[in-house]
Order: C-alpha cells, then sequence, then structure tokens
C-alpha cells in the first residue's frame, strides 16, 4: 500500500519525497508530539481516539464503571488525551488489598 501526502504536509513534518520510508517514517515519529502540541484542543479530539471507542466494558468487582463519571480526562504533552480510572474521586473504589491478583487499582492511567 502507498499512501499519498501532500507537499505541504511534507515540509510541514520536514519529510522529502525522495528519502527512504524508514528515514521519513522515523522523522514522523519524532515529529508528531510537537505537531500534536501545536493542534488546537477541538483539532486533537477529532485525530485522538474517545474512551467509548477504547473501553468495550469495565467491571470492578460487580459493580460496573462510568465512563463520564469514573474516569477523568487530562491532556499529557508527550501523548496527547489521557484518562486517569478513579481520579475524580478515589474514594469510590477504595483499595483493600493491594498485588497483581487483587481487580482493583487505586488509580490507572491510559493514553490515546
Amino acid at each position: 500500500m502507498e499512501i499519498l501526502v501532500s507537499d505541504r504536509i511534507l515540509s510541514k513534518l520536514s519529510l522529502e519525497k525522495n528519502s527512504s520510508k524508514v528515514a521519513n517514517q522515523m522523522k514522523a515519529e519524532e515529529s508528531f508530539p510537537f505537531l500534536l502540541r501545536n493542534l488546537d484542543v477541538e483539532d486533537r479530539r477529532k485525530i485522538e481516539y474517545v474512551l467509548k471507542e477504547i473501553i468495550i466494558e469495565c467491571m470492578i468487582g460487580d459493580e460496573k464503571c462510568d465512563l463520564h463519571s469514573d474516569f477523568e480526562v487530562f491532556e499529557d504533552i508527550t501523548y496527547g488525551l489521557c484518562y486517569t480510572f478513579n481520579g475524580k474521586s478515589p474514594s469510590k473504589f477504595n483499595v483493600s488489598k493491594s498485588g497483581p491478583s487483587q481487580d482493583r487499582d487505586r488509580e490507572n492511567k491510559l493514553c490515546t
């Protein structure tokens, strides 16, 4: 598959038509966080995943998670749009035991 990219996009990413695909891929990966930071919030939201696209179902023990109230959204300068589970009200899901065998964790972060 070949992807055609406009000259304007190539120049914004400092990519060259005649460079190798590997070189352009590396430059694009390096440039992406910078480009993402320079987009306004509305444009970033258009290209980033939203929580309902990532999480099909969330259960803690027998209790169903609420994607709106149990997850807090924040912007990370490197990763873009991120979500913290149990960040809005950490007392809602209390940790009684910790460790990999337990089904609860006090706080988890997910970035898109």
